[in-house]
């Protein structure tokens, strides 16, 4: 064999030689890529629906809260009637111990159950609004999260789509990844945006706002308890003075 042949061939299989790196490279990078893209898709995924399932369980957390809130103030209602009906049963054993003795003192127990209706109409209305408008900041919230788990289901299923469409297709895959990664980034990230106005602290804020709901409640018990006691002091001094 000729040097220049010799030379020529050996050019020749170098030159392949480093092609072959060169195609081997451009193939791992192409497949590094390709597993990027879809990692990034996947991992976008995944932290959308981890999001939105947060977004869920703080959701239920509120109306668990709003349940807790309404059975509390049920119970304040009850025991608060237990406290009139007690008054009201000593002013009936007063009366009909005066009218034992032949004294008619029927005009006091008519007085006391007018006042005390009048006291329980008034606390009743107090409970309502402080129901009301811990209620209302519920409702709020529920628009809240309605709408960012509405967002976050649609980009769920806009993501699901984009990979579906592209593992579909294995021959066009990488071009596919490549071409929709971006808009699974931008969709991503808009929804990290929306998100932003989420604040973490709702679970604090909720039984902040349950605390302040029984607070209301228990000032205006404590306050009709006083109205109680002088309706009770008027009525005991009527039957002390009928004759």
């Amino acid at each position: 064999m000729k040097v220049s042949t010799i030379k020529a061939t050996a050019a020749l299989c170098l030159w392949f030689a480093l092609c072959g790196i060169a195609a081997s490279k451009l193939v791992n990078n192409e497949i590094a890529e390709r597993k990027q893209a879809k990692f990034d898709i996947l991992t976008g995924l995944l932290r959308t629906t981890k999001k939105v399932k947060r977004l869920m369980d703080d959701f239920q957390y509120i109306v668990d809260a709003e349940i807790i809130l309404e059975f509390l103030q049920q119970s304040v209602r009850d025991s608060f009637q237990l406290l009139l009906t007690t008054e009201l049963n000593k002013t009936r054993i007063g009366v009909d111990g005066k009218k034992a003795v032949g004294a008619d003192a029927e005009y006091c127990m008519l007085d006391i159950a007018v006042d005390l209706d009048k006291i329980k109409l008034g606390v009743h209305n107090k409970f309502n609004e402080c129901l009301n408008s811990t209620l209302y900041n519920f409702s709020v919230r529920f628009n809240d999260f309605i709408s960012l788990i509405d967002r976050g289901n649609k980009v769920i299923d806009n993501l699901g789509s984009i990979y579906n469409s592209c593992t579909a297709y294995p021959y066009a895959r990488k071009q596919c990844l490549d071409n929709k990664s971006d808009q699974a980034e931008i969709l991503i990230e808009s929804y990290k945006e929306i998100s932003k106005v989420y604040p973490t602290f709702y679970r604090r804020d909720v039984k902040k706002e349950i605390e302040q709901g029984v607070f209301c409640m228990y000032k205006h018990v404590q306050q009709s308890k006083a109205n109680i006691t002088m309706a009770a002091y008027i009525s005991q001094t009527c039957v002390e003075g009928a004759e």
